[in-house]
């Protein structure tokens, strides 16, 4: 019998290291995720592991990145034409981020790299917020929103009040309000037409 050659054999070793890491966090969240519990799950060795991932939240990363895209086409469905109807179309990843304190580190830690090298789509999906955020906010979607400035700027302070409320909600006092509710005074100030 002749052995699979090298690189299908790394990609199956790979897709196990995932397959096992997934299975741990559907069972205990991702704060759980331990690199022993992995290779012991996936029967391999720890060096394989890292011959594979940087570290645990390189794995993290592919598994945040995937539940991540899966929110985001939903999320790039909806035509929000206010304020609170953005906060609504995005309180699938407030909750998300907002769920395990690992999720928005690892998310936050992995949004500013290049997404043409990386295999995660952390940065990819925070590329699509802010084109999507643009459409969302221009004057074609109609005039509820402020038009003197930039879509593009008005995009990305979206995405940076999102990010805020979330960090605050892990770094803060504990906030029982709805997250649309933790959000929205801040892109209504930020985003209404005045």
């Amino acid at each position: 019998m002749l052995d699979k050659p090298p690189q299908k054999r790394r990609l199956e070793t790979r897709a196990k290291l995932i397959a096992a890491a997934t299975e741990i966090v559907t069972e205990n969240g991702y704060d759980a995720l331990r690199v022993e519990q992995v290779v012991d799950l996936a029967g391999v060795a720890k060096g394989t592991f890292f011959s594979h991932f940087e570290d645990k939240n390189a794995l993290l990363a592919i598994l945040i990145g995937e539940h991540m895209k899966s929110i985001w086409a939903d999320v790039s469905k909806t035509n929000p034409k206010s304020s609170l109807e953005i906060c609504q179309a995005v309180e699938p990843f407030l909750v998300f981020w907002g769920t395990e304190r690992i999720v928005f580190d690892v998310a936050v830690n992995f949004s500013g790299i290049d997404p043409e090298n990386s295999d995660n789509g952390i940065a990819e999906i925070f590329g699509a917020q802010i084109e999507t955020a643009v459409k969302w906010l221009s004057a074609e979607n109609g005039k509820n929103f402020r038009d003197d400035q930039d879509p593009v700027l008005l995009a990305e302070g979206v995405q940076a009040f999102v990010m805020q409320v979330v960090a605050l909600h892990h770094c803060c006092a504990p906030d029982d309000r709805p997250w649309v509710e933790r959000l929205h005074p801040y892109l209504s100030a930020w985003l209404d037409a005045r």
